[in-house]
Formats: structure tokens, C-alpha cells, sequence
């Protein structure tokens, strides 16, 4: 199965397109999620949330978290850091 991912940024600042083929889990059971966000309150606060429900409803082993910044899109180094240390990643702007 191949996984498109689309980005809003301005056709300027876009690279390459990248797709991602990954096999799809019946479960999220013992996963690593990460949660990627802005950093605008009601984002972190949504993330906090999404954290406890992930691992008390859905056994997820770990969550990680990362902040790309209120105006400023992931930098590559961080989207290689999510992409090599977690099973999906949730992506989530606030405001």
C-alpha cells in the first residue's frame, strides 16, 4: 500500500514528492506514535490528550512529541528523526 503525503506549504518551499509504502497494522498496540505539532496551545493541549488515550486505550508502548514552531514547517533532520523512530505519526496544527 503506498501512502501519499501532501503538504500545504507554498509550492516554493515544497521538495520532491515523497511517498511512503508501509505495511498496515490491525492494531497500535506496542507502537511508537509520534505527534507532530505547532505549538499553538490548543495543539499541545489536544496532544497531551491524544498521548493518554494512545497508550491507556490502545497499548501503545511509547509516544514521542515534537514541535515544529507556530510559523515554521518541519526541517528535514526532524521528519528523518520521526520517520526512523516511530511506526506512524500523527500531525496536528492548532490555533
Amino acid at each position: 500500500m503506498d501512502i501519499t503525503v501532501l503538504s500545504p506549504m507554498a509550492e516554493e518551499y515544497l521538495e520532491p514528492k515523497a511517498k511512503f509504502a508501509g505495511a498496515r497494522s490491525d492494531s497500535l498496540r506496542g507502537k511508537t506514535v509520534g505527534i507532530l505539532e505547532n505549538g499553538w496551545t490548543s495543539m499541545a493541549a489536544l496532544a497531551e490528550h491524544l498521548h493518554v488515550i494512545l497508550t491507556e486505550k490502545y497499548g501503545v508502548t511509547r509516544v514521542r512529541h515534537w514541535v515544529t514552531g507556530i510559523s515554521l514547517p518541519a526541517e528535514a533532520a526532524m521528519i528523518d528523526a520521526i520517520a526512523a523512530d516511530t511506526d506512524l505519526t500523527i500531525v496536528g496544527l492548532g490555533n
